[in-house]
Parts: structure tokens; sequence; C-alpha cells
């Protein structure tokens, strides 16, 4: 069994907006489609992270929004 993967230039969707008034922390939002294989995708993470000006990266949530059905040549590679 092999651990998904995933590459930024597919389906990676980012979102940073401000999160507090004075703009020294921000909310970025990381959308990803992890992958086994030669690019057979196995579904979609959302990942939120509050980065402060300092550096700070704090993870907020991780949520696992869809699974992709895998072939079944493939389906050994991730459970």
């Amino acid at each position: 069994m092999h651990p998904p993967t995933y590459a930024p230039f597919i389906g990676t969707q980012v979102t940073c907006e401000a999160a507090s008034t004075n703009k020294t922390t921000y909310s970025v939002t990381v959308v990803v489609t992890p992958f086994v294989g030669a690019h057979v995708s196995v579904g979609v993470d959302e990942i939120k992270f509050l980065v402060g000006l300092s550096g700070d990266v704090t993870t907020v949530s991780y949520k696992h929004v869809e699974d992709h059905k895998l072939p079944p040549h493939l389906q050994d590679l991730y459970r």
C-alpha cells in the first residue's frame, strides 16, 4: 500500500483572506486532489491554515471532501 501524493498543478485551489481586522493574520484554504500511481485521483481534500505575518502557520482543519473510486488494477495501492 502506498500513501497518496499530490501535484500542485493538478486540481489545486488556494484561497487567502484576512482573518483579523488589522490584517496581521490570514486564513489560507488549500484544496488538493491527491493521487496514486500515474496521477489517478483518490479524492479531494481541503486544508485550512492560519498564517501570521511573523511566519507562524497553524493548521486549523483538514477535511476529506470526497472519495474517488480506483480502477480494479490499482485498488491494492490505496484503501
